[in-house]
C-alpha cells in the first residue's frame, strides 16, 4: 500500500467509513526519484535487484512533493474491496496465532531456557524439560 492509494482507502472506509470523505479523494501526482521497475510493493513479488520499502528514500517527502499527500489513485477505494483486505489479514494474523498456540501451548517457554544475566555474555544455558540439549522443542 502506498499512501491514501486505493488500497489503503479501501481499508479505511471498511474499518471507519465514517470518517473517510471520498468527495475530496484525487489521484496521486507523486514523481519518484527512480523508475518502479526498482521498487516493491507491499505484498508484491521480488524481481531481480528490487528493493523493498525504499520508496521513502527514493521520492520528495510528501510535503514537498505533493499537493495532495496521495500516493496512488484513492477514486477507486471502496468498502468491499477493503472489507476482503481486512478480512484477509484478520484470517492470516488468525491462522498465525493459531499455529504459535498449537506450537507453544500455555506454560511453554517457546526459547526453552531462562537466563538470569540476559542473552548476552554467556555460554551456559540450561534447557528446561520441553527443549533438548540445542533448544529444540521435544514433541
Amino acid at each position: 500500500m502506498w499512501h491514501a492509494d486505493e488500497a489503503e482507502t479501501s481499508v479505511a472506509l471498511s474499518l471507519y467509513g465514517d470518517k473517510v470523505h471520498m468527495d475530496l479523494a484525487v489521484p496521486g501526482e507523486a514523481h519518484g526519484l527512480i523508475d518502479s521497475k526498482w521498487k516493491i510493493a507491499p505484498g508484491q513479488a521480488a524481481g531481480p535487484g528490487m528493493l523493498y520499502h525504499f520508496e521513502g528514500t527514493f521520492a520528495m517527502p510528501e510535503k514537498d512533493d505533493l499537493s495532495t499527500g496521495v500516493i496512488g489513485d484513492p477514486t477507486n477505494a471502496s468498502k468491499e474491496k477493503g472489507d476482503a483486505i481486512v478480512e484477509r489479514c484478520a484470517n492470516m494474523y488468525a491462522e498465525l496465532i493459531e499455529e504459535i498456540m498449537t506450537k507453544y501451548p500455555c506454560g511453554v517457554n517457546p526459547l526453552g531456557f531462562r537466563n538470569p544475566l540476559g542473552y548476552n555474555g554467556t555460554n551456559d544455558l540450561h534447557y528446561d524439560k520441553d527443549h533438548d540439549a540445542q533448544g529444540h522443542l521435544i514433541r
